[in-house]
């Protein structure tokens, strides 16, 4: 359920709001206010006593996850050099890939 909701809140926000805020506001931004909004959602969720709040944090995480991907995706074409956009975007996949491999590991490790 929370990752239905998770999804719908992204489908919302980049289908609805991404093109007017990132009209209103610089790709660096948007990338900044991606990331604290994940990360405040992320951190609040284990503290929420009873389930049902666990969707604020969650719909925290996914907006702001609906906000940092495509905007840092933006700010990064616009950064580089157009020669190297390929390697460049290749590049940010395997960065994403490698944390996706390691970020489970690593937390199974701590939790543990």
């Amino acid at each position: 359920m929370v990752f239905a909701f998770e999804s719908a809140i992204a489908l919302i926000v980049q289908v609805a709001l991404l093109r007017r805020l990132a009209q209103r506001f610089s790709d660096a931004s948007l990338v900044r206010w991606g990331l604290l909004l994940q990360g405040l959602g992320l951190a609040s969720m284990p503290f929420f006593p009873v389930f049902g709040l666990v969707f604020f944090g969650a719909a925290l995480y996914s907006f702001g996850s609906a906000l940092f991907g495509p905007s840092i995706n933006a700010w990064c074409s616009k950064r580089a050099d157009p020669r190297s956009l390929g390697t460049m975007f290749g590049a940010m996949q395997a960065a994403r890939s490698l944390g996706f491999i390691l970020g489970p590991v690593i937390g199974g490790a701590l939790f543990d």
